[in-house]
């Protein structure tokens, strides 16, 4: 995860947790803090993104959250074939990876 998102993450639970924290001392009531442990979020992204070839069949995965860069770095190219896209890793573009 970027820097970016780990401080925009921070700074929203600790926003959540200090205006739950003054509500509840606003109205003497400590069962209002619960509430921002419902509210405060992680940063365990949902999925991973990734893209398989379309020659062989081969994963490619993206850490960063960005597939493209990842795909780049990687060697991988996308073509349209159609109306639709197809990636290929670098040995497909060789011509060694086809099934």
């Amino acid at each position: 995860m970027s820097k970016a998102a780990w401080t925009a993450w921070a700074v929203k639970n600790s926003i959540v947790v200090i205006c739950f924290t003054a509500l509840a001392v606003h109205f003497n009531h400590w069962w209002i803090v619960l509430f921002a442990c419902l509210l405060t979020s992680s940063l365990a992204p949902k999925w991973i993104p990734r893209r398989i070839c379309d020659g062989c069949g081969k994963t490619i995965y993206a850490e960063d959250m960005d597939i493209g860069s990842a795909m780049r770095k990687a060697g991988w190219v996308r073509r349209k074939n159609g109306d639709k896209w197809e990636d290929f890793c670098p040995d497909c573009q060789r011509g060694e990876g086809h099934v």
